[in-house]
């Protein structure tokens, strides 16, 4: 699973993409199809660790999924991708002032919220499926809210039940949410981001050569130097990086 298409984007590294860089930094040696595909892997899946983001989207499954539920995923064509996380926390503020069920997921950009359940004691024990007209939610930001249309708000009376059975106090692994999460059609919708792990994997390759920054050659009296400066390179890599991570999730308040 992968945003790109392995002879495609293999084909326009070696064309496009290191033709500038062969004759000074990889003593030009190009390497084998195989390497150059693992490089582009290793580079995307950085790319997803750097933008905490996924560059395709993944099926969330809660920890009451079963096996049957991933080996359904698993089974189609291409595979789908899926990440397993535990439950949410039931807080008992939850329904009250103006809080309409808030609820920030782990992962976003959200694609589309499949079910919202409220279970206890245990995860596959179900208090109550809110239903899906209420589920309302921001994709960029990951926020789900919940909002009664046409089904009476008295519904989710057992919801608040956890209030009582928790003693006014917060109950852990209690919201089961089933979504999908991540960035669709990179290679269209999102060229810097596709452009940018390109780059990322050509670094990688320059990093593999181990390039002094400088050398200096002499042959019957002459002599020529060159000097490489691969910390610019990745300040400007950085940069676009930090700008494409800022579009994604948004200005952050502080680093972290």
């Amino acid at each position: 699973m992968s945003i790109f298409d392995r002879e495609q984007a293999v084909d326009e590294l070696k064309t496009d993409r290191l033709i500038q860089v062969l004759p000074r930094f990889l003593d030009g040696t190009l390497p084998s199809e195989s390497a150059l595909w693992r490089k582009i892997r290793a580079a995307e899946k950085k790319m997803e660790r750097e933008l905490r983001v996924f560059l395709e989207p993944v099926e969330v499954l809660p920890e009451s999924a079963t096996q049957a539920d991933k080996d359904a995923l698993d089974g189609t064509t291409p595979p789908t991708r899926w990440v397993q996380e535990p439950a949410y926390d039931y807080d008992p503020e939850y329904f009250r002032d103006n809080r309409w069920g808030l609820q920030e997921t782990r992962h976003r950009p959200i694609i589309r919220v499949d079910e919202f359940v409220f279970a206890y004691p245990t995860t596959d024990q179900r208090i109550f499926n809110v239903p899906a007209a209420w589920i309302h939610f921001d994709p960029k930001y990951g926020i789900i809210r919940l909002v009664p249309t046409g089904v009476p708000f008295e519904a989710p009376f057992n919801a608040y039940i956890l209030s009582a059975i928790g003693g006014g106090r917060i109950i852990p692994h209690t919201i089961q949410i089933r979504y999908a999460a991540g960035l669709q059609n990179v290679a269209d919708e999102h060229p810097d981001i596709y452009d940018l792990t390109m780059r990322f994997a050509v670094l990688s390759l320059i990093d593999d050569a181990y390039t002094p920054q400088s050398q200096s050659v002499a042959v019957d009296g002459l002599s020529q130097s060159f000097s490489v400066d691969t910390a610019k390179y990745r300040e400007n890599f950085h940069k676009d990086l930090k700008r494409i991570r800022d579009s994604v999730h948004g200005i952050r308040a502080f680093a972290v």
